[in-house]
């Protein structure tokens, strides 16, 4: 009898079990490697991987055992798993500068194809185009730290290979921060910024916070290059004014408790005020608009800066509106305001509706009963029409329950809800932290500032 032939696996199942085993001989040379040396045989191994992946980010068939549909599969699988991608090679390249310590001899040809495979990985918007900021976050900090480590300091400028390696380190730091979305970005920057300034585990914060606002000025630089006619036009306002009044905050905070903080506080100061400039200049009165509907206390501390700008630049502190006498217009105007109302407390509704139980279930609770609290205006129980008797029952017996019990905190400790806003920022220096603890876990930061969301546009 003729013995069967085993059946190959399809190309797909091939592939990602190729990449699942690339990614995990790089993890394992990071944990079981005992030196960065070539020898070792767990470096080889993730040297290998790393080459595969390169292979694949490139497109080529050249240098790789896989053909040119099986590279473009490969490069499939990639861009689904972006943020673990990056990660993995990001954690590769902090490997080669710790591994050993910081006396030890740096592995450069390790570290020039490292940084190689994650130059190319952020090249292709198929990859950037949706990674998660808690994952650019971890690159662009790591990529910092590599940038500034003490022992490519004296190759800065010189034409030997540390100079290229620092040169090729400073071109991926430039592009990992332009790559993605410009709101991913900017929020990005700003978040590292703040957890830079507030550490005490940071080496060289100031040079830190200097190097994360040249890159400020390099993305917006990108930013009027590639879309003059609508720069930042498609950026979440209450999102980055929410993060740079919390910068703010933190930059308030340390200037009172150290009086000796002047050079740490320069650059992440410097940043704030030109990302308040950028987005007056490229948003207009949609800034202070949409910061009034933040309703942060007393204005927030961007509230001053903004004062600030516009004195500077002589733009009107309350620019003047237009009015008309035209009483059909009016009544469109309140019609329009109304139904955009009506269209927020629908997704507001959705949210809630697609919510797990749980913390994303009360999250976007809260975020109802906020508006309901905020628009006394508007028929609440009308714009639930649609829904289904059961769901709206349900739904309006909890937005009641959970107000009442709030009305009960606040009565008990007055200022205590005076805002979500305080128990956002809580929870966001919280992921701060908790990311800062376990690189591994920075997708949590994504998700959970996802959750918040609502909160966010809780008024409108």
């Amino acid at each position: 009898a003729t013995e069967a032939v085993p059946l190959k696996p399809p190309p797909k199942e091939k592939i990602a079990e190729l990449y699942i085993r690339a990614l995990d001989d790089i993890t394992n040379m990071i944990v079981e490697a005992e030196t960065t040396s070539e020898s070792d045989t767990w470096m080889k191994k993730g040297l290998q991987a790393i080459r595969i992946l390169t292979s694949a980010l490139k497109g080529d068939t050249r240098n790789s055992s896989l053909n040119a549909t099986e590279v473009e599969l490969f490069r499939e699988k990639i861009a689904s798993d972006m943020d673990q991608c990056a990660e993995t090679l990001t954690s590769a390249l902090k490997f080669s500068f710790e591994k050993g310590g910081k006396d030890a001899k740096l592995p450069f040809p390790f570290i020039k194809e490292t940084v190689e495979a994650v130059m190319y990985f952020f090249r292709i918007p198929e990859n950037t185009s949706s990674i998660t900021q808690g994952s650019l976050e971890y690159t662009l900090r790591e990529t910092v730290y590599a940038l500034l480590d003490d022992r490519l300091g004296a190759a800065k400028g010189v034409q030997t290979e540390t100079g290229a390696v620092v040169k090729a380190i400073n071109k991926l730091a430039m592009r990992v921060a332009v790559a993605p979305s410009r709101e991913t970005s900017l929020s990005a920057l700003i978040l590292l910024q703040q957890t830079t300034i507030s550490s005490t585990d940071v080496d060289q914060p100031a040079k830190v916070s200097r190097v994360f606002t040249k890159l400020f000025g390099r993305v917006m630089k990108d930013e009027y290059e590639k879309n003059p006619d609508n720069p930042l036009g498609d950026v979440n306002l209450d999102s980055l004014l929410y993060s740079l009044d919390w910068l703010l905050q933190t930059i308030e905070e340390i200037r009172s408790t150290n009086p000796g903080s002047s050079e740490l506080l320069k650059s992440s100061t410097e940043m704030s005020k030109n990302i308040t400039a950028e987005l007056v200049k490229c948003r207009g009165s949609l800034v202070r608009d949409t910061l009034q509907q933040l309703e942060l206390p007393d204005g927030g501390f961007i509230q001053k800066l903004l004062f600030e700008y516009e004195q500077n630049t002589r733009v009107p502190h309350n620019p003047p509106q237009h009015i008309t006498d035209n009483k059909e217009s009016a009544t469109g105007q309140r019609s329009n305001h109304t139904e955009s109302k009506g269209s927020h407390l629908a997704q507001l509704v959705n949210n809630f509706a697609e919510a797990e139980e749980g913390p994303d279930r009360q999250l976007a609770l809260v975020a109802l009963c906020d508006f309901k609290k905020a628009n006394v205006d508007i028929d609440f129980e009308a714009h639930l029409s649609h829904l289904s008797p059961h769901f709206k029952e349900y739904l309006l017996d909890n937005v009641e329950k959970a107000s009442k019990e709030n009305s009960a905190e606040d009565v008990k400790n007055p200022g205590v809800g005076s805002s979500i806003n305080e128990m956002v920022k809580s929870l966001q220096l919280k992921v701060g932290q908790d990311k800062e603890e376990e690189p591994s876990a920075v997708n949590q930061a994504a998700s959970l500032r996802a959750r918040l969301e609502a909160l966010r546009h809780s008024t409108s």
